[in-house]
């Protein structure tokens, strides 16, 4: 027993070295999620089989370890485990464009002026709309850390956000109508990322109405296209975008303590993906978290010793 202890805390000291953001990319033409580790650009395989043609997007549940696959067209999402590659359900409700989780369920951004919160695992219809002004299309939704919904219409530059999520008559509010060209809809707290088609990181207090994004560096070659951007781990952030057909990962980082975010590093080309729609990130455990348990573990085994 103090020898598995043993090894167990040597393991969570070695992993807070080692720790990663892992890379989710959906990619509608190969009908499949790809997996990569953020930091080194290593390939850890990938889940669906083929079965996700069209896919339009991807977000996670890392309490649960699950991963939910807009299929477009298709109609719905399917869930995944995204750790065995494991198909846990699927649901046909209607078209999914954009996808995000949510504490009591999943919201659906249609492409249309509505969004639709579903219970995440029935096969039911929705039980909340969220519907936006004239000319609004949703791509993209998210959830801020009260549990408002946020969405970025396309069609008009539009930043809105909803009363939280499960309320009866949830109500608009326009936060920002300056986004036009943007893509990604990631949100920590109350700051939301975006990315420009050239790649520059864009983020946005979304409890100021009206005011300007703060935008930072793009990459050291700009972009042709931008498709999405996700917060990784502590003060770290990715973009997915194209240089004509190339896929392009570039990571991001907070300046300072300012609303400041840089691209660093060059950016890392990824041949397998061939028309990636989308980006969710599993944000691996702080460094320091390992080591205290792997610290704790040790402490254990010479007490009981």
């Amino acid at each position: 027993m103090r020898l598995a202890l043993l090894a167990a805390a040597i393991g969570c000291v070695s992993a807070a070295h080692a720790s990663f953001d892992m890379l989710l990319i959906a990619d509608a033409t190969a009908g499949v999620v790809y997996r990569y580790d953020g930091d080194t650009g290593t390939y850890l395989g990938s889940f669906g089989g083929g079965d996700l043609v069209g896919c339009t997007s991807i977000a996670i549940k890392q309490n649960l370890g699950l991963a939910f696959v807009g299929l477009g067209s298709a109609g719905g999402y399917s869930v995944y485990d995204y750790n065995t590659g494991n198909l846990i359900t699927s649901n046909s409700f209607a078209f999914v464009r954009g996808i995000a989780t949510t504490n009591t369920g999943v919201l659906a951004a249609t492409g249309s002026t509505q969004i639709s919160l579903t219970n995440g695992f029935g096969t039911g219809l929705p039980f909340t709309n969220y519907n936006g002004t004239a000319g609004d299309v949703f791509n993209e939704v998210a959830v801020d850390s009260g549990q408002q919904v946020v969405s970025y219409s396309t069609s008009m530059g539009r930043i809105s956000r909803w009363s939280p999520t499960g309320y009866a008559s949830p109500v608009q509010t326009v936060i920002d109508n300056a986004y036009i060209g943007m893509a990604g809809c990631s949100i920590q707290g109350t700051k939301m990322l975006s990315v420009s088609s050239t790649g520059v990181a864009n983020i946005k207090n979304i409890t100021a109405l009206g005011s300007a994004p703060t935008a930072g560096f793009g990459p050291g070659t700009a972009w042709t296209s931008a498709i999405d951007i996700e917060f990784g781990h502590t003060n770290v952030a990715y973009g997915l975008g194209k240089v004509g057909t190339q896929l392009r990962l570039q990571k991001y980082r907070q300046f300072g303590v300012s609303d400041y975010w840089d691209s660093f590093g060059a950016s890392r080309q990824l041949t397998l993906p061939t028309n990636a729609v989308g980006m969710a990130i599993v944000v691996a455990p702080e460094p320091g978290g390992l080591a205290l348990l792997g610290l704790g573990l040790v402490v254990i085994i010479r007490r009981r010793r």
